[in-house]
């Protein structure tokens, strides 16, 4: 029950023709066409699976846990927040799970039940770029984290 059975789709929410699909997937997240660190050559390429997929759902657990490490029913959380993309995948209605993922949701989620802590003054962004088109798959990727708790955080882990 503990278990986010994840399944892969592309950045358009159409499902991977790699990934499995039924009654048992929980949600769906992109792991189709991302840059990724390449093995060997300290460079970025182009990879696909639900090898990339399962790690986002597990990042927002992870999020959700870390705001309120009271959380019951993270799994619950996350498929609440889930975007559905059923429309987007004709003969698939209920296969993928409750929809996409959608991590900002289910924090925001959070605000409302008077249980949690609100929301700190973090605001946090990934951003990752393609290459080129044709060759190599290249690219790059920030982050950009700013906020007071955040901040608080870098002064203690650099003490």
């Amino acid at each position: 029950d503990e278990v986010v059975a994840t399944t892969a789709i592309d950045l358009r929410g159409h499902k991977a023709v790699f990934s499995n699909f039924g009654d048992h997937i929980d949600v769906s997240a992109p792991g189709v066409s991302l840059i990724s660190a390449y093995p060997g050559a300290g460079g970025y390429a182009r990879w696909s699976g639900t090898s990339f997929a399962a790690p986002f759902a597990t990042a927002e657990a992870a999020l959700l846990i870390a705001l309120d490490p009271r959380l019951t029913d993270v799994k619950g959380i996350i498929e609440a927040a889930a975007i559905t993309i059923d429309h987007l995948n004709p003969g698939l209605a209920g296969k993928l799970g409750r929809g996409r993922i959608d991590p900002l949701a289910a924090l925001q989620s959070l605000n409302s039940n008077a249980d949690t802590r609100p929301v700190a003054d973090v605001y946090s962004q990934i951003v990752v770029s393609p290459g080129p088109a044709g060759g190599d798959a290249l690219g790059t990727a920030s982050i950009s984290v700013a906020g007071a708790r955040f901040l608080r955080w870098v002064e203690a882990a650099n003490r």
